[in-house]
């Protein structure tokens, strides 16, 4: 799920992947991939005013508020289904989730080169989408 503020999108460096990923976990029973979204920021980043938004180039008959697209990767030879989310946020006080090592702010012509190399190519595509989004 990727969370916007301003111009500026919300990554993690999360521990055990070791890479800069967008808020994100497991759907529970019961959830929509919405709902796992908005339990997800709330559980990783104590943020509970954010809303989703829907860019006028994604909009598709049907689909959820938000929905930016589908994508799959295999980690540690399991396959991650990624639902692709975009919310807006006034703030950006952040309390950092025992997951992360750090947590930051982030635009496309500020993106340091050490959290761009530790992207996966999935992120790096869905980050860029929710970052130049016209809202």
């Amino acid at each position: 799920m990727y969370l916007r503020s301003g111009r500026d999108v919300l990554l993690v460096h999360h521990k055990r992947f070791d890479e800069w990923v967008p808020i994100g976990g497991g759907r529970e029973d019961d959830e929509t991939p919405a709902e796992t979204a908005v339990r997800e920021l709330v559980e990783e980043t104590g943020i509970i005013n954010a809303s989703f938004v829907q860019p006028y180039e994604f909009q598709v008959p049907g689909q959820p508020r938000g929905y930016l697209g589908y994508s799959e990767h295999t980690l540690n030879g399991v396959v991650n289904l990624n639902h692709n989310f975009l919310m807006l946020t006034p703030t950006k006080q952040t309390k950092l989730s025992d997951e992360h090592h750090q947590a930051g702010w982030f635009r496309i012509e500020q993106m340091p080169d050490d959290v761009y190399n530790k992207m996966p190519v999935n992120v790096r595509y869905y980050f860029r989408k929710a970052v130049t989004a016209v809202l």
